[in-house]
């Protein structure tokens, strides 16, 4: 008997435990980057057993019986909050398949390690060995050559049923194993999902000029949410001539060369632009930069914008009606929802002294040279 995979199943379900597979920086096997539930990892456990073992048919018998999974919750979470959630990014097209534990054409999100060149004030080290340095830790780098091998075959094999493959890090475009993998897709009809700081010269970068070399479509989205001093204090490491002349050579690139690619950008909503956000999109729009897809930064929590006191509140909700008619053909969801979201919350926080605080321990710990820069460059929370 025929199963039909369709979001008219209910609320809890969603397609990624069938579409998809994910390995994470630190080696395991996830249904996608927001599964809580670890479903083997690289050194214990072939990809090809771990599509078809127990935990992961436990989570498709709820999905498909639309029963609440633990693996799930992070969708959950953001979607309250008015975020986009993982999940949504999937297909809403119906699948049909012979057996509820079948895996249909998929496609695979690889995390090959942790290398990246910035230090992002909201990131740490298990993502950025940048931070790792900063924190006299280690590059974060599970895999051996020989269980890179495992996956480049894995995907050699399947290059016929996997459609998409999804890369982030650290920084995909400084990762080399990119380049190998690039080779061996090259001719194929998978497309590349790309999620990058674009911080580095993109002339200059071969991971870059790789892609750019292959047959393969792509979805670069560049990611940023704050303009000019206030993004190099974000994005520590980061340049924002570069990031602007970086973007503008891709599209150009891509506009000559890549007719099915495309690239845009993805932004975290924080307490760096939630005062001035309007300021960021009317940007965007007057230089002719797509309208970013939006996700509420919940950690650290220090940096959420729910959490900052209630006589922000109104300036908040203002910024992001201001913002919703700036794109006014765009989807509008993120804003509506977010200013619902920031109606119904009640900060635990009278005043901004806990946000003051946290930047000035991290400056006085890692950036000594910019002692007193948050306060100098959003003086609203002082």
């Amino acid at each position: 008997m025929a199963i039909i995979l369709s979001n008219d199943i209910g609320d809890n379900f969603c397609f990624a435990p069938w579409t998809n597979i994910h390995i994470t920086i630190d080696g395991q096997y996830k249904t996608c980057c927001a599964g809580r539930t670890s479903l083997g990892t690289i050194q214990n456990d072939d990809i090809n057993n771990v599509v078809t073992s127990d935990k992961l048919k436990l989570i498709k018998t709820a999905l498909i019986n639309n029963e609440y999974h633990q693996n799930c919750q992070s969708c959950y979470a953001l979607e309250k909050q008015g975020s986009q959630s993982e999940r949504q990014w999937y297909s809403t097209i119906p699948i049909i398949l012979n057996d509820t534990n079948d895996h249909a054409d998929h496609s695979i999100d690889i995390r090959w390690n942790n290398v990246c060149d910035l230090s992002c004030t909201y990131c740490n080290k298990d993502f950025s060995s940048t931070w790792a340095k900063l924190e006299n830790s280690s590059i974060t780098k599970f895999y051996s050559k020989s269980n890179n091998q495992l996956i480049y075959d894995y995907i050699n094999k399947h290059k016929n049923t996997i459609k998409e493959i999804k890369l982030a890090g650290g920084e995909p475009l400084m990762i080399k194993e990119n380049i190998k993998l690039f080779e061996i897709i090259d001719g194929s009809d998978i497309k590349l999902y790309i999620i990058s700081n674009f911080a580095s010269p993109a002339k200059e970068n071969p991971v870059f000029q790789k892609l750019l070399s292959i047959s393969n479509d792509f979805q670069l989205d560049v990611s940023f949410e704050t303009l000019g001093n206030k993004f190099e204090y974000v994005r520590r490491g980061a340049n924002w001539t570069t990031l602007l002349e970086n973007f503008n050579y891709a599209r150009d690139m891509i506009t000559k060369n890549k007719l099915n690619s495309n690239i845009s950008i993805t932004s975290l909503y924080t307490i760096y632009n939630a005062l001035d956000l309007s300021h960021f999109i009317e940007f965007l729009h007057t230089n002719n930069l797509p309208m970013p897809r939006f996700t509420s930064l919940s950690k650290p929590e220090e940096l959420s914008v729910f959490n900052l006191p209630d006589i922000y509140r109104d300036r908040c909700i203002s910024e992001l009606l201001k913002s919703k008619d700036i794109f006014s053909n765009q989807p509008q969801d993120f804003f509506i929802e977010t200013i619902n979201i920031i109606k119904l919350t009640n900060s635990k926080n009278i005043n901004t002294e806990y946000l003051i605080n946290w930047h000035e321990n991290q400056e006085n710990k890692y950036w000594p040279n910019n002692q007193g820069r948050f306060v100098s460059l959003w003086p609203e929370f002082n």
